[in-house]
């Protein structure tokens, strides 16, 4: 199992841009064969900081999620909503038994 996990700080005159995008992501995501679970947090402490959590069957499915339609489509949306470059990170996950 594979995790990602990911972190986008947005301007606040985009928010609900960025956040009416992500609500599409989200299901679009969360349809996926390969997703075990995805989700979208908001920091407390830092405004407009999201964090993205992903879990995948495995490689052929975080590939399929990278490649696909709604992530580029996202991606294109959130160029014009970022305040800083997104941060992430892909975590090998032990199988749940």
């Amino acid at each position: 199992m594979i995790g990602i996990g990911t972190r986008i700080c947005v301007k606040s005159s985009d928010r609900e841009v960025f956040l009416a995008a992500t609500r599409s992501l989200v299901a679009a995501v969360r349809a996926e064969s390969g997703c075990l679970s995805y989700a979208t947090y908001e920091d407390m402490e830092a405004a407009n900081a999201f964090y993205f959590v992903g879990r995948y069957r495995d490689q052929a499915a975080v590939d399929a999620h990278i490649a696909s339609a709604h992530v580029k489509t996202f991606m294109g949306a959130l160029d014009g909503c970022k305040s800083s470059e997104p941060e992430g990170a892909f975590y090998d996950l032990p199988d749940p038994e």
